[in-house]
């Protein structure tokens, strides 16, 4: 079964519904579940694998911790900085330069690389093959190796307020729990 941002104009408690129903429905039925989202708390949540795409081309595939906890392509790291968090004044965040290519039209080579801070001129020539990068971690970029995996980097994104209402709301169902609904919800 194939979602396409299955919650993502949903109430928070409804979210949680559809979360526990898709759960269900593979669980039960043996599905396969399919999950489109830009949402990354939800595809963490809901996802064993992760395959994260840069204009219509697959950059980087693995297990959900794999790709979370150790990014390996540029875009991906970036992705996942871009999550809110609290930081300090003293840890900056990590932009992205330059403006998005035309799907349209995508740049010759690497199509990430108009906007990678790691990008060489063999970035531009050549489009990099999905290489494995452990058992089942798999990246296409032609620098990969060069690039550090962020320190720090969790196992769990962090979450606003929100959103850590709406994940103790998926934990309490998938719990059999009562659902507590706040006064906004």
């Amino acid at each position: 079964m194939i979602g396409d941002e299955p919650v993502s104009a949903l109430d928070v408690s409804v979210q949680a519904q559809v979360i526990n129903l898709l759960g269900d429905l593979s669980r039960d039925l043996g599905l396969t579940l399919v999950v489109i989202a830009h949402d990354l708390g939800v595809i963490r949540h809901m996802s064993d694998r992760v395959a994260v795409m840069y204009l219509g081309r697959i950059i980087e595939m693995g297990t959900a911790a794999e790709v979370f906890e150790q990014p390996r392509h540029p875009y991906t790291q970036a992705l996942l900085a871009s999550i809110p968090a609290p930081r300090s004044a003293e840890t900056p965040r990590e932009q992205l330069s330059g403006e998005m290519p035309s799907p349209s039209a995508p740049p010759p080579g690497c199509a990430f690389h108009t906007r990678c801070p790691h990008a060489t001129s063999a970035c531009s020539a050549a489009i990099p093959t999905i290489t494995k990068v452990g058992n089942s971690h798999s990246v296409a970029c032609h620098r990969w190796q060069d690039i550090p995996v962020p320190e720090g980097q969790t196992a769990e994104p962090a979450r606003s307020d929100q959103a850590e209402s709406r994940f103790a709301l998926y934990r309490a169902a998938l719990a059999g729990g009562a659902v507590q609904h706040g006064p906004h919800e």
